[in-house]
């Protein structure tokens, strides 16, 4: 069930950021309230794991916050709410693996000359393959 709603809530966040390039944060609260509900009241999750799976989105935010949006807050929000369906050590892999494949992909871009230093590549994408990924 929360893998269904987690995939789609990806694929939907990727072709908003990738036509729009921002992210739906009435989306994400959406999802993270329906996380919550689920989370807390059909699995039993206890609410400390709840608040450490959303530190990933933090340390993003964070981040975002630091480096003026080199990495955008959407990002982070798209982050702490799949955290909260995931925890802590699913959503430090899904970050991890994104990051890489964002890394590989650029360093692809510019090697080729298709995009320059400046270039912001959309994040939401390598999120869900990461996520997709984690899955398999």
């Amino acid at each position: 069930m929360k893998t269904i709603v987690i995939t789609i809530f990806l694929i939907l966040s990727t072709l908003i950021d990738l036509r729009k390039k921002e992210v739906n944060i009435s989306l994400c609260i959406s999802v993270a309230l329906v996380g919550l509900i689920y989370e807390i009241f059909i699995s039993k999750t206890d609410i400390l794991s709840i608040i450490l799976g959303i530190l990933p989105g933090i340390f993003l935010m964070l981040t975002s916050i630091v480096t003026n949006e080199e990495i955008g807050k959407g990002d982070a929000a798209i982050l702490s709410t799949i955290g909260i369906f995931l925890g802590l050590k699913k959503t430090i892999l899904v970050l991890i693996y994104a990051l890489f494949s964002t890394i590989i992909i650029g360093g692809i871009l510019l090697l080729i000359r298709k995009k320059n230093k400046k270039y912001k590549i959309p994040f939401v994408p390598f999120i869900l393959f990461s996520y997709i990924a984690l899955c398999i």
